[in-house]
């Protein structure tokens, strides 16, 4: 477990180790102090039970319960200072257990300076979301518990603005787990509930309601709105624009999130053939890197490099997406890095016509083990091979990559049938490409119907680049 602590956290949990009042047990201590040594990898050979054993009662038999019961009490404690660590960064359960206690002990002054400067921080913070109303909750919770305490017989008006208070938190609360329910519904078969959302819908439409001036709420609003009626694409177009215009009044966390609704909606009208939503996906993807938003934890998953540079590469936007992997391929996953760097810098080239620099790239994947870039390797390689013209490369290739098709078991049945389509129909391409000044009419015909009837197919990768390879062709070649 302490593999997952970072360096800092390592040292504070020594630091607590060393307070009497938190670990008063010497053994405990010594065996943490002991590990802690070894960190932060703990991958030392030297970390034996035995060892650990003389740490703690040098001398004296190995007791391997009793071992167990210091190692389980030291994971206890590891608990205890990550519950700590959550309260510190906590300001709300904080400062609320401080203000009960000094209202316990009846120290109304030190509570009533406590609860201000806490007040005066929560007003500084800029987002309007949740936390902003349990916050003001919880203020006014303190200043109606403070009048009770004080035994003041008037008109309470916090009690009201509690009750307002906490009513707003719990709508958006609400809202946001709708929101992604419905999202999560677009994806898989889910069958959540969400039996208050047309009331809650209704009370935001009313013209009195506050939480119709909080940006989060209204982007939350056309969201679902996008997620749940017809046409969507106005709702779409509300939500991103509330969404651009509100980024100081919503979180970092919050805006990435929001931005992946949109771009979730985007892929979903390009796979309803809008292609329009090309340039809406990589608008949104240009603000997530504008506001560096794109990592997590200070890593990007490759599928996301993937489909930035694809997306920027379709809008001819290849300087930007050559300065992006520059930028973000050092956030890729170590142990793939390289693979996806070359691999997309091979499509960058592929896209731009330079097919000798593309090969280039592709030749430096071509004894990598992951099956998705092995094959699109292959697939992009032929495209090369078609373009530049070389043909008997290309029928190569096609063999041993119709090999690799019909031997790999760990592609999907639509995986292989879809790229075996390919392969029959660049061949069928090519072989009218390479002959077609060679042969007669007739013949030129002939191949053109193979080829007709190798894209007329359900199932096949790459087809909107086929059409456009066989169109070209068509103007090329006389009568096919």
């Amino acid at each position: 477990m302490w593999q997952s602590l970072s360096t800092e956290e390592l040292d504070k949990l020594g630091q607590l180790l060393d307070s009497d009042y938190w670990q008063k047990n010497r053994r405990i201590r010594q065996l943490g102090r002991w590990l802690l040594g070894y960190g932060p990898a703990f991958t030392s050979p030297k970390l034996t039970r035995e060892a650990a054993w003389r740490q703690v009662a040098a001398g004296t038999p190995y007791v391997d319960q009793k071992l167990n019961n210091l190692l389980s009490d030291l994971l206890q404690f590891t608990y205890d200072f990550l519950a700590l660590e959550s309260l510190r960064r906590d300001d709300h359960t904080r400062e609320a257990y401080i203000q009960e206690a000094l209202l316990q002990r009846r120290l109304y002054p030190q509570a009533d300076r406590t609860a201000r400067r806490w007040r005066k921080r929560q007003e500084q913070v800029p987002e309007q979301d949740e936390e902003l109303f349990y916050a003001t909750y919880r203020w006014e919770q303190y200043r109606d518990l403070r009048r009770v305490k004080g035994a003041e017989r008037s008109f309470d008006p916090h009690l009201q603005a509690q009750s307002t208070a906490l009513d707003h938190f719990y709508t958006l609360s609400q809202l946001s787990i709708y929101c992604e329910m419905l999202n999560r519904g677009q994806i898989v078969q889910s069958g959540y509930e969400q039996p208050y959302l047309p009331e809650i819908l209704a009370r935001l439409e009313a013209a009195d309601q506050p939480l119709r001036e909080v940006p989060l709420a209204r982007i939350y609003q056309a969201l679902i709105r996008m997620l749940t009626e017809e046409p969507a694409e106005p709702h779409y177009e509300q939500a991103k624009a509330l969404l651009f215009q509100s980024t100081e009044a919503i979180s970092p966390t919050r805006r990435k999130s929001l931005y992946a609704y949109l771009i979730n909606f985007a892929v979903r009208q390009i796979n309803r053939g809008q292609p329009a939503y090309y340039q809406e996906a990589f608008e949104i993807y240009q603000r997530l890197t504008d506001e560096s938003l794109l990592l997590e934890e200070g890593r990007l998953s490759q599928w996301t490099f993937t489909n930035i540079v694809t997306l920027s590469v379709r809008m001819g936007a290849y300087d930007w997406a050559r300065n992006f992997m520059d930028t973000y391929h050092r956030a890729l996953p170590a142990a793939e890095r390289e693979t996806v760097y070359q691999y997309n810098l091979a499509s960058l080239h592929f896209q731009t016509e330079d097919y000798a620099q593309a090969l280039r790239h592709l030749h430096v994947l071509q004894f990598t083990k992951d099956d998705f870039y092995q094959m699109a390797t292959k697939i992009l390689q032929l495209k090369c091979f078609y373009q530049l013209g070389e043909y008997e490369a290309m029928r190569a290739l096609a063999s041993t990559t119709r090999q690799y098709l019909v031997r790999n078991r760990q592609l999907s049945d639509y995986q292989r049938q879809a790229n075996l389509q390919f392969v029959r129909a660049i061949r069928a391409l090519a072989s009218l490409r390479e002959q077609a000044r060679r042969i007669s009419p007739d013949k030129r015909r002939q191949k053109a119907k193979v080829i007709e009837e190798r894209l007329n197919v359900k199932t096949i990768s790459n087809k909107a680049w086929l059409l456009q390879a066989w169109q070209r062709l068509r103007e090329e070649v006389p009568g096919a």
